[in-house]
């Protein structure tokens, strides 16, 4: 019951169950904000591909949830002077990034204020799909718009190897040397994260950060992503009911 206890405890209004009974082993539905915890629950036991609502898989909806949540926990509504921008690097990017990853590496440097854009492979190469092995990257900048500002880096990972090869790849000097042409100064700003969709103990958790940064799990994203209203957490919803629905009946 330890990890459900700490999961009661660390994912705040997110957390979908009330622990009850003499045993505290009887678990029950007690709000309406339980679709991100839900979801996150389901992908945990399924593969990251499954298509439960026919159209989107696990792992595009997780990158959806990962990228709303992290933009809210870095954006501050108090804030009007500060500038804020959340980016997801999949295609389709929900953050209106182009389709192309080198159109992408090209707008982030106009609008980071950092390099000169996209730096193809020795080969003359230009990479079209992928995101480079960078799911998303948060700015919180300053009112001069000028370079050196603030920045945060995540991956995510919903597969099986979310805690061996999947935990390596959240490199962002590694990233922006390969695909960024000319000098990011920014880079030593906020730092990295890694999005799960599972719950981990305190050996694991440690192992993990060590090698990825800060861990964004399932009780972390519950928490920043209940309160919210927004089309991912719709998609989400879809999938889980659905998901449920093959597995259960």
């Amino acid at each position: 019951m330890e990890l459900t206890e700490r999961a009661e405890a660390y994912s705040g209004l997110g957390y979908p169950f009330e622990i009850c009974g003499p045993s505290k082993q009887v678990l029950r539905f007690t709000n309406d904000k339980i679709w991100p915890y839900i979801f996150l629950l389901a992908l945990s036991y399924t593969h990251p591909n499954e298509k439960a609502d026919g159209t989107n898989t696990g792992a595009n909806i997780f990158e959806g949830i990962a990228w709303l949540g992290l933009g809210r926990f870095f954006g501050d509504p108090m804030s009007t002077f500060v500038g804020h921008s959340c980016h997801h690097l999949g295609k389709p990017s929900l953050s209106g990034l182009p389709n192309y990853f080198y159109d992408k590496i090209d707008e982030l440097a106009k609008e980071y204020k950092e390099g000169v854009g996209y730096k193809p492979a020795l080969t003359g190469h230009h990479q079209s799909s992928g995101d480079g092995k960078m799911d998303i990257i948060v700015r919180r900048g300053f009112p001069d718009k000028r370079g050196a500002q603030f920045f945060f880096f995540a991956g995510c990972a919903s597969g099986k190897n979310w805690d061996s090869t999947k935990s390596y790849e959240c490199n962002p000097d590694e990233w922006l040397e390969t695909h960024f042409k000319g000098k990011f100064r920014g880079i030593k700003g906020m730092g990295r994260g890694y999005f799960i969709p599972r719950q981990i103990g305190a050996d694991s958790w440690n192992t993990i950060s060590g090698r990825a940064g800060t861990i964004l799990d399932r009780c972390r994203l519950s928490l920043v992503t209940c309160s919210a209203t927004h089309g991912q957490l719709t998609a989400a919803r879809k999938w889980t009911e659905r998901y449920c629905r093959k597995v259960f009946t």
